[in-house]
C-alpha cells in the first residue's frame, strides 16, 4: 500500500534518495527477521510489514526517475530491463537459498540478502548519482514527442526545427511572423507535432512541475485502464503461478522433487520476453507506428494469449503433464509482452505523474494477487475442479484486456500544466477566419494550429501530427 505514496513522493521530490530509503528499510527489516522470529509472531509480522513498505516505495521511485534520466525513445526498453531484473533476482535467490540454508542455516539467507544493498548496491548508486545528471532537461524536452505517438529523435544532430510557441503569435496581419515565438530545438526532426511549444520552452520544468492531485488522476479513464489491466493480469498470473505446483501434483501426480522442472521455466521465459517486448515497443514507435496501436498490440496479446492457453487446458482433459506444462508456460511467457504496454503507458499519458500512476496500477496488481490466491482456492474447494479455476483466471485476463481496449489512451491527461495532445493552440487566432494561409499563422476547422517563421513551418493536426521544416 506504500506504492502510491512512493510514486507521489518521487514525483514531487525525486526518486533518488527515496530509493535509498526503500533499500535501507528493506535491508534492515530483512536482517531483523531472524531475531524477530525468536520474539514471537507479532514481531515477525511487524518486520515483514515494514519490509513490504520498503519494497512498495522502490519501483514507483524507479519509474518516476525513468522520465528524468531516459529519453522517450528508450523508456519501454528501460522499464523492461528493470522488470526482467526483478524476475532474475527472484530466480537467482530461489536457486541460491537452498544451498545457503543447507550449508549455514536459514538465518544466513536473511543476513546475506540484507547485506547486499549496503555493501554493494548503495555505493554503486551513490557513485552513479555523483557522476550522472539528466542532460539539461533533454528527456523532459522530448516528452511531447513521446505522448504524440512517435519518439523520433533526430538522426541528423545538426538539424534544427523551429517550434512555434503556443499563444505567442503577434497580433499583426496574417502574413506576419511570430517574433520571439520560436525556439530552435535540436534533435526533434521527424518527431511528431507534439514535440512543440511547452516542451521546447520549458524543458525540464515539465518534469519537475508539481504532480496532479490523486482525484484528478482517478478522474481519467486512461488511468483506470492501467488499473484494470494490472488488476486483471495480476489476478490471472499470480493466482496461476501460486497454484501451479499443487495443480501438477494433484492432477498429474508429479513428484514433489520434480516440480521445479515444471514451474521455473515460466519465470525465465518471462524475463527474456519482457526485455524483447520493451525493445520491440520502442522500435515500432520509432518506425512511425502510433503509440496507442503498439500498446494495444502488446497488451491485448499479452492478456488474451494466456487466457486462451488456460481455456485450452480446461477443455482438454486428455492432456499429459508435459503437454499442459508446455501450454501453460507458453501463455505465461507471452503475458510478459504487457511490459511494453501497461508497464510504460504512464509515460505516455502523464510523464510528470509517472511514479504516482505506476503506484496506482501496481497497487491494483497487488490487490488482485492478494485476492486471487485465496479466491481461486475457495473455488477449488467448492468445485474440486482445476478447470473451473483456470476459467476464472482466464476470465480476469479477458476482462482486463477488454477494459484496457475500451479505456486506454496515448494522449496526455488534460491536467493543469500538462502538455495537451495538441500543444499548439494559437488561442489568440481563434477568431480569425478558418484556413487563412499564405504562409501565415492560421487556424483550421479541425483543430489545426499553424505558425510560421523565417526558418520553417510547424503544422499541428489533431488527427495526423506532422512536422515540416524548410
Amino acid at each position: 500500500m506504500t506504492q502510491v505514496l512512493g510514486g507521489r513522493l518521487a514525483d514531487m521530490f525525486g526518486g533518488e534518495m527515496l530509493l535509498v530509503l526503500a533499500m535501507v528499510l528493506w535491508s534492515a527489516m530483512t536482517a531483523a527477521t531472524p531475531h524477530a522470529a525468536t520474539l514471537g509472531n507479532w514481531p515477525v509480522l511487524a518486520a515483514r510489514v515494514l519490509l513490504g513498505a520498503g519494497e512498495g516505495l522502490a519501483l514507483p521511485a524507479i519509474h518516476s526517475m525513468i522520465k528524468k534520466y531516459v529519453v522517450p525513445a528508450d523508456r519501454a526498453t528501460s522499464a523492461a530491463v528493470i522488470t526482467a531484473a526483478c524476475y532474475l533476482g527472484a530466480l537467482l535467490s530461489n536457486l541460491a537459498s537452498p544451498h545457503v540454508i543447507s550449508a549455514y542455516g536459514w538465518e544466513a539467507c536473511f543476513y546475506g540478502f540484507a547485506a547486499l544493498p549496503p555493501l554493494v548496491w548503495i555505493p554503486l548508486w551513490v557513485s552513479f548519482l555523483w557522476q550522472i545528471r539528466p542532460e539539461d532537461g533533454k528527456a523532459a524536452a522530448l516528452d511531447a514527442a513521446a505522448v504524440a505517438g512517435t519518439y523520433q529523435a533526430a538522426a541528423d544532430t545538426d538539424a534544427k526545427t523551429p517550434i512555434v510557441v503556443a499563444g505567442s503569435s503577434s497580433g499583426g496581419s496574417s502574413g506576419s511572423s511570430s517574433t520571439g515565438a520560436r525556439k530552435e530545438t535540436d534533435g526533434l526532426v521527424g518527431a511528431s507535432a507534439d514535440a512543440t511549444n511547452d516542451a521546447a520552452e520549458e524543458g525540464a520544468d515539465d518534469v519537475t512541475a508539481a504532480p496532479a492531485r490523486l482525484t484528478q488522476l482517478l478522474a481519467s479513464p486512461s488511468v483506470w485502464a492501467i488499473i484494470f489491466a494490472q488488476y486483471g493480469q495480476s489476478w490471472g498470473m499470480i493466482g496461476l503461478l501460486s497454484w501451479l505446483p499443487t495443480y501438477y501434483s494433484q492432477r498429474f501426480n508429479v513428484p514433489l522433487d520434480s516440480l521445479a522442472n515444471f514451474t521455473v521455466l515460466p519465470y525465465f521465459l518471462q524475463m527474456v520476453i519482457a526485455v524483447a517486448a520493451g525493445f520491440i515497443a520502442d522500435k515500432l514507435v520509432l518506425s512511425g507506428v502510433r503509440v496507442l496501436y503498439v500498446r494495444h498490440l502488446l497488451q491485448i496479446s499479452g492478456m488474451l494469449a494466456p487466457a486462451a492457453c488456460l481455456a485450452f487446458c480446461a477443455y482438454s482433459p486428455g492432456l499429459t503433464a508435459t503437454e499442459a506444462a508446455t501450454i501453460i508456460t507458453a501463455g505465461s511467457a507471452i503475458s510478459s509482452l504487457t511490459v511494453g504496454a501497461v508497464s510504460v503507458n504512464h509515460f505516455d499519458i502523464s510523464p510528470r505523474n509517472a511514479g504516482t500512476i505506476f503506484g496506482l496500477g501496481n497497487t491494483a496488481a497487488c490487490i488482485g494477487g492478494l485476492i486471487a490466491v485465496p479466491g481461486s482456492g475457495w473455488l477449488f474447494d467448492r468445485t474440486q475442479s482445476w478447470d473451473a479455476v483456470f476459467i476464472l483466471f482466464a476470465a480476469h485476463y479477458v476482462g482486463g484486456a477488454f477494459l484496457w481496449a475500451l479505456l486506454a489512451s496515448d494522449q496526455p491527461l488534460q491536467l493543469d500544466g500538462e502538455l495537451p495532445y495538441m500543444a499548439v493552440q494559437c488561442e489568440e487566432e481563434e477568431e480569425e477566419d478558418d484556413g487563412k494561409g499564405g504562409g501565415s499563422g492560421g487556424r483550421g476547422s479541425e483543430g489545426r494550429g499553424v505558425g510560421t517563421g523565417g526558418g520553417g513551418v510547424v503544422v499541428v493536426d489533431s488527427k495526423q501530427p506532422v512536422v515540416s521544416s524548410a
